[in-house]
């Protein structure tokens, strides 16, 4: 169809591997530019991001003109491998969990923006009935 609109928002969230902190601070501006450019490099927009140090939450929006587990895939494993080779990681850093959730309704990306400033107080604003 000639005329059609997709419009799909997930938000992926990455843990690292036995959930130690080790996103820091010195480095987690890096590492979100460095998400946004592979997300961003395939044709996918990145809404906003945001790290805590066990995690990376990662609201984007997706274009079905690619599989969202090879996208997936390649954020994960590009991002594991550039983070060890800046060796910002005492030990081999590793990603294991991921999950995809839907946004649901229209969330205007200023409102993105607060909910994850929320979250980096230590609340979960994409929990159930946020």
């Amino acid at each position: 169809m000639a005329n059609t609109y997709t419009q799909i928002h997930i938000k992926a969230v990455f843990a690292v591997k036995l959930r130690p902190a080790v996103i820091i601070s010195a480095w987690k501006e890096e590492l979100q530019k460095y998400i946004t450019g592979i997300v961003q490099n395939h044709s996918h927009k990145m809404l906003c991001k945001n790290s805590m140090p066990d995690q990376l939450h990662l609201p984007f929006g997706f274009r079905p003109s690619q599989s969202l587990a090879d996208l997936m895939r390649m954020v994960k494993g590009e991002s594991s491998e550039w983070i060890n080779t800046q060796k910002f990681t005492p030990s081999i850093f590793r990603s294991t969990s991921l999950s995809l959730v839907p946004c649901k309704g229209e969330m205007p990306v200023t409102k993105i923006s607060a909910l994850l400033l929320i979250g980096l107080a230590g609340h979960h604003p994409w929990s159930e009935g946020a």
